[in-house]
């Protein structure tokens, strides 16, 4: 657990939010979107740029920690 130092709201880390839920059918006349919060602290002279790792999970109940030995990500 820790605690956000700009809204003071308690979080845990290793937490997932799934976007996708296993077998989800997709409309081609409805696309499915998704939008995700990042918060990014970067120092003085440093580049702009991060990068974020999308997992998988084959399992019927994803996982809800990031940790949970089923998860696979392709890069």
């Amino acid at each position: 657990m820790y605690v956000d130092e700009y809204d003071g709201r308690r979080y845990a880390k290793g937490q997932m939010t799934w976007l996708v839920a296993k077998g989800e059918r997709f409309s081609e006349s409805k696309p499915k979107q998704a939008c995700i919060e990042v918060i990014r602290q970067f120092r003085i002279g440093e580049d702009r740029n991060f990068g974020a790792v999308l997992v998988g999970c084959d399992e019927d109940d994803a996982p809800q920690r990031y940790a949970h030995k089923g998860l696979y990500s392709h890069f």
